[in-house]
């Protein structure tokens, strides 16, 4: 958390300059923008603290080609100001508004219109990057027989999760790829290297989620 201070940034701001450097690092002849969503609580912007993050939305945070040269702290000013403005009230304000418009939109439609019309926006690709940062977290008196903490996600439309958390003052993050090659992987934690991020890999493991069937619910074609 230090580091993050020290270099004008947050955690999920920290690892998503550190994605794309690692992304250029990759394949540094891309010109393409790399883009990354962070995950936002967007109740807790409006005052609403204690909502269980029944609102999660995103917002985008884009790193140009020619911000290549930027080093960490001056990255991680810009693409803190990027996450700032997007969490303004007014715009998580016109974000609830619209979706809710959505909702009831989708209220009125049947439910084989409704799933036509979500599956392919939900599986448009999004963004390279997704992160998630859940705050530091506290178990009271249990803090002591706490080592460590996991948290899966699948990564879906986007081609890296990262989960992080913090716990007694160590951060984890569960580093989630679709594909089995870990060149890329490989050039995240030359990253860690260069910003003098001291990390320890705990455990390599394939993704164990459970699977969800929608073929049984009734006038639904997927």
């Amino acid at each position: 958390m230090q580091y993050c201070k020290e270099n004008d940034g947050s955690p999920n701001v920290l690892f998503s300059v550190l994605l794309a450097k690692a992304a250029r690092r990759y394949d540094p002849a891309d010109e393409k923008t790399v883009s990354c969503l962070i995950s936002v609580d967007m109740k807790s912007q409006l005052g609403n603290h204690e909502n269980y993050r029944m609102f999660i939305d995103t917002a985008y945070v884009d790193m140009p080609k020619e911000q290549d040269d930027y080093d960490i702290p001056k990255a991680c000013t810009k693409a803190r100001g990027q996450l700032i403005l997007q969490a303004q009230p007014e715009n998580v304000m016109y974000t609830l508004k619209t979706r809710k418009a959505g909702y009831e939109k989708m209220e009125q439609m049947p439910l084989q219109m409704c799933v036509d019309v979500l599956k392919p926006a939900l599986g448009a690709h999004r963004a390279s990057f997704c992160v998630s940062y859940a705050n530091s977290r506290s178990f009271g008196p249990l803090d002591p027989y706490i080592q460590e903490i996991y948290l899966l996600s699948e990564p879906n439309v986007t081609d890296v999760m990262v989960e992080l958390s913090c716990i007694n003052h160590h951060f984890f993050a569960m580093f989630g790829q679709p594909f089995s090659s870990e060149e890329f992987f490989r050039a995240f934690l030359a990253e860690l290297d260069d910003a003098g991020i001291p990390y320890e890999i705990m455990r390599k493991e394939p993704f164990r989620l459970c699977g969800v069937r929608y073929d049984d619910i009734e006038g639904v074609r997927l």
